[in-house]
C-alpha cells in the first residue's frame, strides 16, 4: 500500500506540472489570438507574434523535456521498489531455509546427544564386568605357582579360555562404545561451530 501511495504522489505531481505548462500555452495562443485581431499588420505586430511563437516553443520544448524527465525518473524509482522488493523476498527466503537448516541441526545434535548418554549408560554397566575380569586375571596369576593334576589344568584352562573369550568380548565392546563417543563428540563441536558461522555470515 506504501508503495501505490508513493506511485500515486509521483503521478500527481507529472499530471499538475504538465497542467501548468499546458495552461500557460493556453494563455499565449489566445494572446495571440488577440493581438492578431485588435492590431494592424505592421513590423511591431510581426514582432510580438515572432515572440509569442518563440515563447510558445521554448514552454513546449521544456514541457517535453519535463515530462520526459519525470517519466525516466518514475520509472527509475519504479524499478528500484522492485528490485527492492525482490531482494526483500530473496532475503527472507534465505532466512526460512536458514531456520529450517538450524532446526536440523538442533535435531541432530539432540539425536547425537541421546545416543552419547545411551553409550555412556552402556559403559557404566560394563564397567564392573570389566573390572571383575581384571580381578579374576590377577587373582588367577597369583595362584598359577600352586602344582594341580593335569585333568584340573585342563578343566581351568578351558574354563579360562571360555572367561577370556567372553571377557575379550567386552573389552572390545568397550572399545568400540567409546570410540563412538569420541566421534560423536567432535561431530557435535563441528555442527556447533558450523551453525556459528552460518549465524555470523547471516548477520
Amino acid at each position: 500500500s506504501l508503495k501505490m501511495s508513493e506511485d500515486q504522489n509521483v503521478i500527481a505531481q507529472l499530471k499538475s506540472q504538465i497542467k501548468d505548462l499546458e495552461q500557460s500555452l493556453k494563455i499565449n495562443k489566445e494572446l495571440m489570438q488577440n493581438v492578431l485581431m485588435g492590431v494592424g499588420s505592421d513590423d511591431s505586430l510581426k514582432q510580438v507574434i515572432q515572440k509569442l511563437e518563440e515563447e510558445n516553443n521554448r514552454l513546449s520544448q521544456a514541457l517535453h523535456k519535463e515530462h520526459k524527465e519525470k517519466v525516466y525518473l518514475y520509472e527509475t524509482t519504479k524499478k528500484c521498489k522492485e528490485q527492492m522488493d525482490k531482494d526483500h523476498e530473496l532475503l527472507k527466503d534465505k532466512e526460512h531455509k536458514f531456520e529450517i537448516y538450524l532446526q536440523k541441526c538442533r535435531q541432530d545434535l539432540d539425536e547425537r546427544n541421546r545416543t552419547i548418554d545411551q553409550q555412556a549408560k552402556a559403559i557404566e554397566k560394563l564397567r564392573p564386568i570389566v573390572e571383575r575380569f581384571e580381578k579374576e586375571m590377577e587373582t588367577k596369576e597369583e595362584g598359577s605357582s600352586f602344582r594341580e593334576t593335569e585333568t584340573e589344568q585342563k578343566e581351568k584352562t578351558l574354563e579360562n579360555n571360555r572367561q577370556n573369550s567372553a571377557s575379550s568380548m567386552e573389552s572390545v565392546e568397550v572399545e568400540v562404545i567409546v570410540n563412538e563417543n569420541e566421534k560423536l563428540a567432535k561431530d557435535l563441536k563441528k555442527a556447533n561451530d558450523e551453525i556459528d558461522r552460518l549465524r555470523n555470515n547471516l548477520c
